[in-house]
C-alpha cells in the first residue's frame, strides 16, 4: 500500500483495505513501541503482548499496576528517561497535585 495514493481514485473496497492497512500498522508499530517501554522500564518478557485499557491500542498502556499513555511512553522513549525520572512523574501526576499540571514534557524540563 501506498501511504500517499489517492484515496479519490479507489473503489469502497480498496478504500476499507487501504485503511485497515494503515490501521494495522499502527497498531503493529504501537505495540512494538509499547514493549520496548516494558523492557526498558519493568524488564517485561519480550514475548508477551502489551495490554491496553479497553483493548484501545495506541491510548493507554498497562504494565502491572500502572497506567501510561502513548504520549509519556514516546517521551520516555525519545529522551531516553531514567525510570527514577519516569517514576517520580508518575507519582507527581497521579497524586492529584493541584497546585500546577504540567505534561511529562515540561515536569523533565523542571518546570514544577
Amino acid at each position: 500500500m501506498n501511504p500517499k495514493s489517492n484515496m479519490k481514485s479507489l473503489n469502497n473496497k480498496q478504500k476499507k483495505m487501504e485503511i485497515d492497512f494503515w490501521l494495522t500498522e499502527y497498531a503493529n508499530t504501537c505495540n512494538e513501541i509499547a514493549r520496548l517501554f516494558e523492557i526498558k522500564y519493568f524488564g517485561k518478557d519480550a514475548d508477551l503482548p502489551p495490554d491496553w485499557v479497553a483493548d484501545r491500542v495506541g491510548e493507554v498502556l498497562i504494565v502491572n499496576d500502572y497506567f501510561f499513555d502513548m504520549r509519556d511512553i514516546l517521551t520516555a522513549l525519545e529522551k531516553n528517561v531514567t525510570r527514577k525520572k519516569l517514576f517520580e512523574w508518575y507519582d507527581y501526576y497521579t497524586e492529584g497535585n493541584t497546585k500546577l499540571k504540567v505534561n511529562f514534557n515540561n515536569f523533565l524540563k523542571g518546570v514544577i
